[in-house]
């Protein structure tokens, strides 16, 4: 559990200390570790890649910001056709 706590504080260094507080929370409860390390990934990922995207920090992605998501993830830049279904899925 002490491992676990270390690379979480050295993984999150430069998140604000409450955010850090809170994980840490999810993680580990009265002393036993709560969420394992692939519930956490499936939780962060799509959460990471969102606010990798969220370029204007607006906790919103507009069409521009997801056009560059999907072109990072296909490695092809997306049609208007693509980018309009991914905008009516996410509203």
């Amino acid at each position: 559990m002490a491992e676990l706590k270390k690379q979480l504080e050295k993984g999150m260094s430069d998140q604000p200390a409450l955010v850090v507080k809170r994980i840490m929370q999810i993680f580990i409860y009265d002393g036993k570790n709560v969420v394992n390390e692939q519930e956490f990934m499936r939780v962060m990922k799509p959460f990471s890649a969102f606010t990798a995207n969220d370029i204007n920090n607006d906790g919103h992605l507009d069409s521009r910001e997801i056009e560059k998501l999907i072109w990072l993830v296909t490695d092809k830049k997306p049609g208007k056709a693509i980018l309009d279904r991914e905008m009516n899925i996410m509203d």
